[in-house]
């Protein structure tokens, strides 16, 4: 699994800029060594700054060289931020993601049955929960939970965390004790990365909110050593997750589908 150690800041900025990509499975990201600004194919984009993408890299950093920290790969560097002071590397690695395995909507009605939504509580995780992400030392599985206010109540997707489902919604992060957590075969799932906010047709709807439906995403996300990739819902092109009592939208994201 790809945890990162460190989220690059860009120069003169105020706050992280936060690494965002997708949750690696057997086989299906790897890091490829690279210098001097190569881009290998594949590389897995971590956001923009100044209106073009950079790349997710990673390189070693510290005295004598003995840890790695990610960063992004941007202008032929691989920019890190470490001990408060930027680190321009022109050797590295890039993330790499291998090609998405497309599924045909017509799979969807007759795999998607073998998924199934199970009530629970206070941090229960029934067996053949769907794994939908993790964080350093856990893991986080999907969820949803009923919420809003007014004419606006929905099932929104989440994940499970301290004995709760965290969804995002009105700008905030909602712990909520009752819930129900996805559960099936992991192998009838997939993640397929969302180009330009166009949602595949065989999107995984995960539960509805007024009009609209919920699709299951995840991405990347996090500060310091606490990155990590959050299960959420697929909104306006946005992956909504809950993160920091916050309601994080994240523009890089994958959505599910069953398989």
């Amino acid at each position: 699994m790809v945890i990162a150690a460190a989220v690059a800041l860009s120069a003169g900025s105020s706050g992280p800029v936060m690494a965002q990509n997708t949750l690696p499975t057997a086989g299906a990201q790897k890091w490829v060594a690279a210098k001097d600004g190569q881009v290998p194919p594949g590389a897995v984009v971590g956001g923009q700054h100044g209106g073009k993408p950079f790349y997710v890299c990673r390189s070693k950093v510290g005295k004598g060289g003995i840890q790695l920290a990610e960063g992004k790969l941007i202008n032929g560097y691989c920019d890190i931020v470490w001990g408060l002071y930027p680190n321009r590397h022109t050797t590295y690695e890039v993330l790499v993601r291998a090609a998405p395995t497309v599924v045909s909507p017509a799979l969807q009605p007759a795999a998607g049955a073998t998924l199934r939504w199970v009530a629970a509580s206070g941090g229960q995780v029934p067996p053949g929960a769907i794994v939908g992400g993790m964080e350093p030392a856990r893991k986080l599985f999907v969820c949803r939970a009923r919420y809003g206010q007014g004419g606006n109540i929905g099932d929104h997707p989440g994940k499970i965390v301290a004995g709760n489902c965290n969804i995002g919604w009105g700008g905030r992060e909602i712990l909520l004790p009752r819930y129900e957590v996805l559960t099936g075969n992991a192998a009838h799932v997939a993640w397929i990365p969302v180009i330009q906010g166009k949602m595949p047709g065989n999107a995984y709807v995960g539960g509805s909110e007024a009009a609209r439906k919920l699709f299951v995403c995840r991405a990347r996300f996090g500060q310091g050593g606490n990155v990590g990739i959050h299960p959420g819902k697929a909104v306006d092109g946005r992956c909504h997750i809950g993160w920091g009592g916050r309601e994080i939208p994240l523009p890089v994201f994958e959505v599910m589908v069953a398989r």
